[in-house]
């Protein structure tokens, strides 16, 4: 509770400051949309292409090795502008043995959730894979509760509930339905949720760029 009443009472005193987070955010969150369709029907156009023999397991270890290098970039660029008095203070040390089970961890997640994604892809229609895909902030919010301890407002939960209710009756109806597809997308989803609320408890000790660098790896 502490730390919302300084944060409200600085936004109170300089409301710009506000107003720039508020565009940052918004822009953040557009282009983790615009990445996330562009990538979605690449994935798909690169499976149905006859000369790209795109193969999950092709597509899925390409995309690691290039989130690797470009995480490699961020990272070394992070270390030579950071300044370590601030960033060092603000994180915990971590032991090796545990960083690397960590590490394995997340990234094991990782490269499931892209390899169970583009399963997905290749035997369902792109619309309906998005629409399974929907139901994650009900398995956000479960998760959160299992791992980190977090109590959703009922009022919240119910508002999960039409979601729920339109994807049982997306697959009920759904000509494009695969038992496969669709397992390959639920399990996708939930690997996918665990692996987000995992990385926020490992943001008390690593910074994003450090996460995705090391996680990649």
């Amino acid at each position: 509770m502490p730390p919302k009443r300084r944060e409200s009472s600085l936004f109170k005193s300089m409301p710009h400051l506000r107003g720039a987070q508020a565009r940052a955010i918004g822009f953040y969150i557009a282009s983790w949309y615009t990445a996330s369709l562009v990538t979605l029907f690449m994935n798909k156009w690169f499976m149905l292409h006859e000369g790209m023999n795109g193969s999950p397991q092709t597509l899925a270890m390409a995309q690691m090795i290039f989130s690797a290098l470009t995480g490699a970039v961020n990272y070394l660029g992070a270390r030579r502008g950071e300044d370590k008095t601030q960033t060092d203070a603000s994180r915990v040390e971590v032991a090796w043995p545990e960083f690397v089970k960590q590490m394995a961890l997340v990234g094991t997640m990782r490269f499931a959730t892209v390899m169970l994604g583009l399963v997905a892809l290749e035997h369902l229609a792109v619309s309906f894979t998005e629409t399974i895909k929907s139901s994650a902030p009900f398995v956000t919010v479960l998760f959160a509760r299992l791992i980190l301890g977090e109590q959703t407002p009922t009022h919240v939960m119910l508002t999960l509930l039409p979601i729920m209710m339109g994807l049982a009756l997306c697959s009920l109806t759904e000509v494009s339905f695969n038992v496969v597809g669709f397992a390959a997308a639920m399990s996708c989803n939930c690997v996918d949720c665990v692996q987000n609320v995992y990385s926020k408890h490992l943001l008390k000790h690593y910074s994003p760029v450090q996460l995705q660098f090391f996680a990649s790896l």
